[in-house]
């Protein structure tokens, strides 16, 4: 005779149930799907050509974890990092290139490498993601647009930056936070990515001087001096000794400041980039202090800030 199972032991079993499948996924006994963690075996790159003069050259990777919290390691260029992220969340993945400088505060970092993930994955189908000089401006307009609160993955970012680098041979002569400003308010035109008119500019001493953009080429030697072809607007070098920013007008004729170990240290950002070739004001968020906000003219570039030496220089 079969007696009946109590309605309270049945009841119990169907509480218990979630509980124990639960502890069956984690122990991989049950599998419920694809892990949320995603284990990425992350390249740095090699710095380009233009950089040689700074061997001390290292980089501040930067990523959000499965979790959404900004992480950040310090790698150096060729090496590879292990990082863990939230699979399949799009994420704009940055590797800042943190020149060195002898008796000088930590310098803002050069225009960075990156990719955008999982986006950079798609093609390979690996865990292993390389970063590069491209996906360096496509992330850096990601991540403007996503400080704006915009959403970056409604644009192609990867085919824009291939696209200035076709045009120009140098995306970075359109600021990232300038081609973010023009995508939200849909008046981006590929044209914005146009060769620029040059000027011959001999570059003053202590050298040798690297440009902050890896896609531009190195100043060449001349019996004056270095000598670099730039744009109207702002231009940033680097080297061993410190740090130079040149500002060139539209005859040509280029101002200097030079922030050398010898001189009192001064912030960067008192003189933005982001008007580098071009004549609008824009607004700059520094990559080290986001909530820090600066507006430019050109005028600004006449007086020497405090830590800078000023020098005048006419089209070579």
């Amino acid at each position: 005779m079969e007696h009946p199972r109590p309605r309270g032991a049945r009841f119990a079993f169907l509480l218990a149930a979630p509980i124990l499948a639960a502890g069956l996924v984690g122990c991989g006994v049950l599998d419920s799907g694809p892990p949320a963690v995603h284990r990425l075996d992350v390249a740095l790159p090699e710095p380009p050509a233009s950089w040689a003069c700074l061997p001390d050259l290292r980089f501040e990777l930067r990523w959000r974890d499965a979790a959404g919290l900004e992480r950040s390691s310090d790698a150096s260029p060729g090496s590879r990092v292990q990082i863990e992220v939230k699979r399949g969340r799009p994420q704009a993945i940055l590797a800042l290139p943190a020149p060195c400088s002898r008796g000088m505060e930590p310098m803002e970092p050069m225009e960075p490498a990156g990719a955008l993930y999982p986006e950079a994955l798609e093609a390979t189908d690996s865990d292993a993601l390389s970063l590069d000089w491209p996906g360096g401006y496509a992330a850096s307009i990601a991540l403007d647009l996503e400080s704006a609160g915009l959403d970056p993955w409604a644009y192609d970012l990867s085919r824009l930056a291939a696209e200035g680098l076709a045009r120009s041979g140098d995306p970075w002569l359109l600021p990232a936070l300038e081609a973010a400003r023009r995508l939200a308010e849909g008046s981006f035109r590929a044209d914005a990515f146009r060769e620029r008119s040059r000027s011959a500019v001999v570059l003053p001493g202590p050298g040798p001087w690297a440009p902050e953009s890896p896609f531009a080429a190195a100043p060449l030697g001349s019996g004056e001096g270095p000598l670099a072809m730039l744009p109207e607007g702002l231009s940033r070098f680097v080297g061993p000794a410190g740090e130079l920013l040149v500002s060139v007008d539209a005859e040509g004729n280029a101002t200097c400041l030079i922030r050398s170990a010898v001189l009192p240290a001064a912030p960067l950002q008192a003189i933005p980039k982001s008007a580098r070739g071009s004549a609008y004001r824009v607004r700059r968020r520094s990559r080290r202090s986001p909530a820090a906000g600066l507006f430019f003219s050109r005028s600004a570039a006449r007086a020497a800030p405090p830590g800078y030496s000023r020098t005048l220089h006419t089209r070579a």
